[in-house]
């Protein structure tokens, strides 16, 4: 019991990059050859994000979770389906049907989703949560676990991207994509630039050309497709080199899944008052 406890914290450490880099590689070492040390480590990992959706990881391995996890679109899926089933079963448990032996159910549900997903009694139960999300309107919201305007506010804020020549915020990297927008009208028949994810990236760079007026900073709301606000981005400053001035808009990979998205920037003038400058379409693709 105790070394299985023991080797939960050493999973969970090391899905929080919180081990020394030579624990990390023997954990890596095993998994090549060891499939029933593979298999506990996933079911670590779900219990990890069953957390996280729960909202009971301390403030530090939220952080971590956020930074260091949700990096991958295979854990993103594992994120967004958890959250989907605390959607479905928070639904469920404000009715009727949510009372006696299904009450309980709900409950097992809504303390691991994924962990109760895997076994063999929750085959019917999914099949309505998938139905409950596919036909709810707006799709699957984000749970309690993650503010997705902290974490824009976290990646916009301290990275000093507003400071840096706009030579260098183009150059990008594997890990930083970057991807130069300009102003449209999102046409119909328009086609959006596309940032492609993998499970290398760890930040999207997004640089809004702005063509117009001066403005002391600007406001960025990322929208889904069809205009639906998710989270505004506050307190931007513009960088300008040779007549160019871009409004930099950093987003984490965990926050974009695969499908179009816009930005509506805003520019704040010295009286506080707030100018739409128009919206930026994009799309993510994943590999």
């Amino acid at each position: 019991m105790k070394q299985a406890l023991h080797e939960q914290d050493v999973f969970r450490k090391y899905l929080l990059h919180e081990l020394a880099e030579a624990e990390a590689e023997q954990i890596e070492e095993r998994l090549l050859t060891d499939k029933e040390f593979s298999r506990r480590l996933a079911m670590a990992q779900d219990d990890l994000v069953d957390d996280f959706v729960a909202g009971v990881l301390s403030e530090q391995e939220s952080e971590s979770f956020r930074k260091h996890f949700v990096t991958t679109p295979a854990r993103l899926q594992k994120l967004r389906f958890a959250l989907a089933l605390d959607v479905y079963v928070t639904a469920e448990a404000g009715t009727e049907a949510g009372v006696g032996a299904f009450g309980k159910a709900l409950a097992f549900f809504r303390a691991r989703p994924l962990k109760a997903a895997a076994s063999v009694a929750g085959a019917a139960f999914i099949l309505g949560a998938a139905l409950f999300i596919l036909l709810r309107p707006g799709g699957v919201q984000v749970g309690r676990g993650y503010d997705l305007r902290q974490e824009l506010a976290r990646v916009n804020g301290g990275l000093g991207t507003d400071s840096m020549p706009l030579s260098e915020l183009r150059r990008g990297s594997a890990k930083t994509p970057v991807l130069s927008l300009a102003q449209n009208l999102v046409r119909e028949d328009a086609e959006p630039r596309t940032v492609e994810i993998t499970g290398d990236v760890t930040l999207v760079r997004l640089l809004l050309e702005v063509t117009s007026g001066s403005y002391d900073r600007f406001r960025a709301v990322l929208q889904t497709a069809d205009g639906k606000d998710l989270a505004p981005v506050e307190n931007l400053r513009a960088s300008s080199e040779d007549g160019a001035q871009f409004v930099v808009v950093n987003v984490p990979p965990g926050v974009l899944g695969r499908g179009d998205f816009r930005l509506r920037l805003f520019g704040i003038g010295g009286d506080g008052q707030a100018v739409d400058l128009g919206l930026y379409q994009f799309r993510v693709t994943t590999r």
